[in-house]
């Protein structure tokens, strides 16, 4: 019986094969937490330490489908991942993790920005196919393809990018990386976002790195006091996102388009003629 010295001290209980993988894995999921600290949290459209003169950048969790069964944790760490990627390698642009935000194959999106309507760009990211290439059984080692697909929403909710990629997992090599993070469905997973997450870097790479900020004609108006039930709801008037509820608006004679927006609930949209003395303050209904 042959044991390495490493693995060997004076008068100790030789490390069995599960112990070396405990020891191997404590430190790496720790730094995985770490890193997973890294990116800002965006929570009911608002986002601490977010500044005006970058584009900010809202990942919704990962619709991660099947991989949940494998990988619960997968919708945010990988919202995450994405997050820290951007900004590591885009100028001029923060990425936030949507922590609150419905998940990327959410119905809201279908309605508007479901939440995240200060942002820049509003990222949707979903695993619409997850395929074991090799059923039977008859390969060495297993392999499985991934079909991830990222939408980009401006601030008008319409689709400015769209991107499907495919990666390839497998679980060859990497022995002593083991967990869910690593199984075969989630490295497929892993770097099929890995090839969308260029094509959101090179289109951000393309754009102005500050965006001209939106305003409103200041001349005429009356104000408007506009709340919401409950509270905290992004306020769109005429597509341009002026805030969150309560506060006051300044809004021309001539009339604007009011919608409130606000994760959990239906969307609330008036064409508003302004007069002295009105207010706004619908109540929200519960919705998908």
């Amino acid at each position: 019986d042959v044991v390495s010295p490493y693995l060997s001290t004076p008068n100790a209980e030789r490390r069995t094969p599960n112990a070396i993988s405990r020891f191997i894995l404590i430190p790496f999921c720790a730094l995985l937490v770490a890193c997973s600290g890294a990116a800002g949290r965006w929570q009911d459209g608002t986002a601490s330490g977010m500044s005006s003169s970058v584009r900010n950048i809202v990942f919704a969790p990962v619709a991660v489908g099947r991989l949940a069964a494998i990988w619960p944790e997968a919708r945010l760490v990988l919202a995450d991942r994405l997050a820290q990627d951007l900004n590591q390698r885009v100028r001029g642009a923060t990425g936030w993790v949507g922590e609150s935000l419905p998940a990327s194959d959410d119905a809201a999106w279908a309605q508007g920005r479901a939440g995240a309507a200060p942002a820049h760009l509003v990222v949707l990211t979903q695993l619409t196919a997850l395929t074991e290439l090799s059923p039977d059984g008859s390969a060495r080692h297993r392999r499985v393809q991934a079909t991830v697909q990222l939408l980009g929403l401006a601030r008008d909710g319409s689709v400015v990018l769209r991107k499907i990629a495919t990666g390839i997992g497998t679980d060859e090599g990497h022995a002593k990386l083991i967990g869910p993070a690593n199984a075969p469905e989630s490295r497929a997973v892993r770097a099929a976002l890995a090839l969308v997450g260029e094509t959101l870097h090179s289109h951000l790479d393309h754009e102005p790195e500050a965006p001209p900020p939106a305003t409103l004609p200041a001349t005429n108006l009356l104000e408007i006091p506009v709340g919401s039930e409950p509270v905290q709801a992004d306020i769109i008037v005429d597509g341009v996102f002026v805030g969150t509820t309560p506060q006051t608006l300044r809004l021309s004679p001539t009339g604007a388009t009011i919608r409130l927006e606000r994760a959990g609930f239906k969307n609330w949209e008036r064409r508003v003629l302004p007069i002295p003395g009105m207010t706004v303050n619908p109540v929200l209904e519960k919705g998908p």
